[in-house]
């Protein structure tokens, strides 16, 4: 992979989490993430309990059906599903994940910013059996349309802290090959009881959310310790 600007071009390169290379946003601040960057979920050393995860793009052709879909895969330990919220099921049993809905065609924003879908995160109600939470995003219909991911730019996902409505951190991210669909864009993960993002950004040939749901879940088996 290469970086070019603020921006990263991925050949779904495999990371591996690093620990002791995670930060915390300060009062104010938006930490802007390069791929496998980590962050705490965390203000003054206090852990987050409610968090948004804004996530966005723009489609790069001139398309009225261009529609891609943001999801949360929801995983144990062993990296099995323990559910998916998404478009279609948009809140878990656990009522810890809401999904505010989809955008069918990238062009209207959320409350005038940059999101085309935004997913609330109740950290602390998130179930004790979930270890990872898997942000996805993929083409809906992809393969009907002809679309790709290459046909997307300025894609990115923000965290940020419900309560003060502080953006925390901001990952951008695009795919040049022809094939992708989907994409890996980054996982919330538990350890020792404490919650952080990586960005990711690895990017798959896949033809809809349950596929790239089930691949979200063995590459994350990577990531739980």
């Amino acid at each position: 992979f290469y970086f070019h600007h603020a921006k990263l071009t991925v050949f779904c390169e495999h990371l591996k989490l690093d620990f002791s290379a995670a930060t915390e946003a300060r009062e104010g601040e938006k930490i802007t993430l390069s791929q496998g960057q980590v962050i705490t979920l965390s203000k003054r050393g206090v852990a987050l309990s409610k968090i948004v995860v804004g996530m966005g793009w723009k489609p790069s052709i001139t398309s009225d059906n261009m529609d891609l879909d943001a999801s949360v895969v929801m995983l144990k330990e062993n990296g099995e599903i323990f559910e998916t919220v998404y478009f279609g099921y948009r809140e878990d049993h656990a009522k810890s994940i809401l999904h505010h809905g989809d955008n069918l065609t990238g062009s209207e924003k959320i409350n005038g910013e940059t999101d085309d879908e935004n997913i609330d995160v109740n950290l602390s109600k998130v179930p004790t059996e979930v270890q990872v939470l898997a942000f996805i995003v993929n083409i809906y219909d992809c393969k009907a349309r002809g679309q790709r991911l290459k046909d997307v730019r300025d894609m990115h996902i923000r965290l940020i802290e419900e309560s003060s409505k502080q953006v925390l951190a901001q990952y951008n991210t695009f795919a040049q090959d022809n094939t992708s669909t989907g994409i890996l864009i980054g996982i919330a993960y538990r350890t020792h009881g404490t919650w952080s993002f990586k960005a990711l950004g690895n990017c798959y040939n896949v033809d809809s959310y349950r596929e790239l749901s089930a691949i979200s879940s063995r590459e994350c088996k990577k990531y739980i310790e």
